[in-house]
């Protein structure tokens, strides 16, 4: 037994004597690492001395990448954070904003190689407060099974005819770790499709098969292109090319595709999901996905099997945002297209999500050209436009012979939807011959009896007028429809006192079964057979007890929209954000507020007493979002 506890004494020792804290500073004598005047002078060289255990420092400044031999990796269980100004001796007095310490490529290069490598490792490893710039000439991060990127900006980043300009996931099947890409900016990276019968996409972010454990959360994926220069390869997805895996509580704003050979190869501006032929399962939950605009297809989401031939897997889109999207051709909001395939092994879920004032050629909000199951639930489209005649502006189930589309649409709102000739059977939702079962819905001017409902099985649908006692009595629709409303930052979507789609629901489950307990702003909604209450229709659940008011009412922001850093500090908190703000104010553990600025950047805490405290933001556009952090 001695010997047994003398060998355990032993191991921990070892473990705790290898555990050391590695510096990197250009001042530094580059000698050994083990204080800011012994420092080494580059990132490589304390990543070749550094063990599992070990921890990396990495003062501020700008590291330039100059070949492809100096090109960084992940290293097993060594955790690298930046931000250090070179007298810290605690990693929580850095300054953990990202953009302080910069690894660049070399400017006016030519490299071709990522910044940050990695290969897959065993022990989860994380790279943590970093500005990886590709200087518009390389690539930026690949990430493996066990390497996490977080608080990181990734930033001009690109590749011709590649995957991944900004971040690439490729993890492996025979090991199993997840990959986590947290609380961090990737924007204004670029892939130029140039032919040569390439396949990838992902401007901003690439996520390969088995990659099942990889998560983007709290992340703004914003401003990354496909430049479609010639044809002959196919790229998918400006903002994020996805096989598997979970995309949470982002913001994917801004992306496009452009350029001449911009078509059916060369697609999707925000979020790409490409099937594969074993089923894969897709998750985008709590996410904003505004402002992309396609010269091809899909404004925002696309599912497209072109590539592998097959449609298989489940996707499942959750409280989510799709608004303010456009393409020149089919659907602006989602898109499912497979010309040739009619596998029906595929499941697409939308539930509790908005979908608004995007603008295609044909299928303005939702466009389904593939057989398939879809399963719609509480979930409100408003105010798209099909600029084609007879285009359906909110809903097109395309199909054909050959293509069975099996949807259910429950609880769903349609309304304001427009397209080229108005045909008052189709402008909301165009059904085409589809056997869909649409159910407790309140559509804008239905009318089964009109073209393509010889199929459908209807029960309990509201016919909604557009502004008599039977309309939907939003807060603040658009005054206009489609991509570009003036209006649209102050347009609200919640339903008010007296709208036909209050109690006009029924219970619902997802797609594992559990039921729908919340709406998309998490209030609650009713279980019928507990409240004797039936549930709105709609993404919106309508609370006599405390009703929306414009102006007034708490809109909760994204979490990828605000973060403040670091969340346990001893002088000062950083604010983030891409959005206006009005205040912030700060309160105790008590609840007594100890501080309300104005202040958009920076905020001196260093004279509070240490404790935690709830930092509390107002914006602009009257959202709020609520942060805790430590004062030390």
């Amino acid at each position: 037994m001695k010997t047994k506890l003398s060998f355990i004494i032993v191991m921990l020792m070892t473990v705790t004597l290898h555990a050391a804290t590695l510096r990197v500073s250009a001042t530094g004598d580059n000698s050994d690492g083990s204080s800011w005047a012994n420092a080494y002078t580059t990132i490589q060289a304390a990543l070749n001395a550094a063990v599992s255990g070990d921890e990396i420092w990495v003062q501020q400044g700008t590291y330039i990448i100059v070949s492809e031999a100096e090109q960084l990796a992940y290293k097993e269980g060594v955790n690298v954070y930046g931000g250090f100004t070179g007298s810290e001796t605690a990693l929580s007095q850095r300054d953990a904003n990202p953009e302080l310490t910069i690894i660049s490529h070399v400017e006016n290069g030519t490299p071709d190689f990522r910044l940050l490598s990695s290969a897959v490792l065993n022990t989860a490893t994380t790279w943590d407060g970093f500005t990886f710039d590709g200087n518009n000439v390389g690539t930026g991060v690949l990430l493996s099974s066990n390497c996490n990127l977080n608080n990181a900006v990734v930033v001009n980043c690109a590749v011709t005819d590649g995957s991944g300009a900004g971040v690439a996931i490729v993890s492996s099947e025979n090991v199993f770790g997840t990959v986590n890409l947290t609380n961090s900016t990737i924007k204004d990276n670029t892939i130029f499709s140039d032919g040569g019968g390439y396949f990838g996409g992902g401007a901003g972010i690439f996520v390969g098969a088995n990659s099942k454990a990889a998560l983007i959360e709290d992340c703004i994926i914003s401003g990354n292109t496909i430049n479609g220069l010639s044809n002959g390869s196919s790229v998918f997805g400006a903002g994020i090319f996805i096989i598997e895996g979970v995309i949470k509580n982002s913001t994917i704003d801004n992306n496009k595709v452009i350029g001449t050979a911009a078509g059916n190869n060369v697609t999707g501006a925000a979020i790409a999901i490409v099937p594969q032929t074993a089923a894969r399962k897709v998750l985008i939950e709590g996410c904003s996905v505004t402002n992309n605009e396609s010269r091809a297809r899909g404004g925002a989401i696309l599912i497209d099997p072109r590539w592998s031939g097959q449609f298989l897997g489940d996707y499942t889109i959750s409280n989510t945002s799709i608004i303010n999207n456009k393409t020149t051709q089919v659907g602006a909001g989602i898109l499912t297209t497979a010309a040739t395939q009619q596998n029906t092994g595929w499941t697409l879920n939308v539930i509790n999500s908005v979908i608004a004032n995007n603008t295609a050629n044909t299928g303005g909000g939702m466009f389904i050209n593939s057989s398939g199951t879809v399963n719609v639930t509480y979930s409100t489209i408003v105010n798209n436009n099909s600029t084609a005649n007879y285009g359906g502006g909110g809903i097109n189930f395309a199909g054909s012979g050959n293509q069975t589309i099996n949807a259910t649409l429950t609880n769903v709102l349609l309304w304001g939807n427009k397209e080229g000739i108005p045909d008052t059977g189709r402008t909301q939702f165009s059904n085409n011959g589809q056997a869909s079962t649409i159910q407790y819905s309140a559509i804008q001017g239905f009318n089964s009896t009109y073209y393509g409902w010889d199929n459908a099985t209807i029960e309990s649908v509201i016919n909604l007028d557009a502004e008599n006692a039977t309309g939907p009595k939003f807060l603040a629709p658009t005054a206009t429809v489609g991509f570009g409303a003036s209006d649209l930052d102050v347009s609200r979507w919640q339903i008010t006192d007296g709208s036909a789609a209050i109690e006009a629901g029924t219970d619902a489950t997802d797609n594992n079964g559990n039921p729908i307990i919340t709406d998309f702003a998490g209030k609650a909604r009713p279980n019928s057979s507990n409240d004797f209450i039936y549930p709105d229709v709609g993404a919106y659940q309508f609370d006599a007890s405390n009703p929306p008011v414009l102006g007034l009412e708490t809109l909760v922001a994204q979490p990828s929209e605000f973060r403040i850093y670091p969340t346990v500090t001893t002088r000062v908190l950083n604010i983030k954000t891409n959005k206006a703000i009005r205040n912030i104010e700060i309160f105790n553990i008590n609840g007594s507020q100890v501080l309300k600025t104005n202040a958009t950047e920076v905020i001196d805490v260093s004279n509070f007493t240490s404790g935690m405290y709830v930092f509390k933001v107002m914006f602009d556009d009257n959202k709020t979002s609520v942060k805790r952090f430590i004062k030390q």
